[in-house]
């Protein structure tokens, strides 16, 4: 955006489209990158909009209450937050020039964070398999745990069984049968069920998803609490990532008429 501002609206874009709020979201953190307090003087204009963005949302939250990047990192790191146990989750297309600005991108880096898809396609959903990953999170701690499945049969509503145990100690859950989707609420109650059981401090918590992708972190309860408290991390509910997947499906079954008899 040469020659304008980050707050200036493009003449070849709508209002409030996507694609001025991706501008604007990728002139933010250009502008971040070299001159923070400069970004931070275009939120004042920005903060004014009347539409809801949470990649620009925690974006101008964090150019506000901070006085640089790494603040929000050292901010996340007071909480417990930047040891993750798992592999560091850059995606492949940042570019060379990605800095971690917000407190999701410090997150993503450190490895605190795991994504999977709630739709899973199959039968049976293999929650085991999801708690394995999830557990793997926890480090050496749930090293030891051992998850299972009961599957009901393809055609029953009847729900999934699942099984888990730590020592000699063992923990049962129901799992509500969705067709091809995780039921994500149970398979998280469970890990937090053991883990305050077994008294590790730490939990999982799921974070804002915009599409069926579920997004997790890993890290301790209070920690997790406390920066939620202050808009460092955003919570969500576990089942969100489904209601989109499903709202996405009806309306391309609808679009492509797919459900006209």
């Amino acid at each position: 955006m040469e020659g304008s501002t980050c707050a200036t609206l493009p003449s070849d874009v709508d209002f409030g489209s996507w694609e001025h709020i991706s501008r604007t979201h990728d002139c933010l953190r250009q502008l971040a990158y070299t001159d923070w307090m400069a970004a931070r003087a275009e939120v004042a204009h920005i903060a004014s909009w009347e539409f809801a963005s949470p990649d620009l949302d925690e974006l101008t939250f964090a150019l506000t209450y901070y006085d640089s990047a790494s603040e929000v990192g050292d901010a996340l790191r007071a909480h417990g937050l930047l040891t993750g146990k798992g592999e560091p989750g850059v995606v492949e297309y940042f570019d060379e020039d990605w800095q971690p600005l917000t407190g999701s991108d410090w997150l993503l880096t450190a490895g605190n964070l795991f994504s999977f898809d709630a739709e899973t396609g199959m039968h049976p959903n293999e929650h085991d398999a999801l708690l394995y990953d999830i557990a793997r999170l926890f480090g050496d701690a749930l090293a030891d745990a051992r998850f299972t499945e009961t599957a009901p049969h393809w055609e029953s509503d009847e729900p999934y069984q699942l099984h888990a145990s730590f020592g000699d100690r063992e923990w049962k859950r129901q799992a509500a049968n969705y067709g091809d989707w995780y039921d994500v609420s149970a398979v998280l109650d469970l890990v937090n069920e053991m883990a305050a059981d077994i008294g590790i401090e730490q939990r999982v918590m799921p974070l804002p998803t915009y599409d069926q992708t579920v997004t997790v972190i890993v890290g301790p309860g209070e920690g997790l609490v406390a920066a939620a408290s202050v808009r460092l991390i955003r919570t969500a509910e576990a089942e969100d990532a489904m209601e989109l997947g499903k709202v996405f499906e009806e309306e391309i079954r609808r679009r492509f008429r797919l459900d006209v008899e």
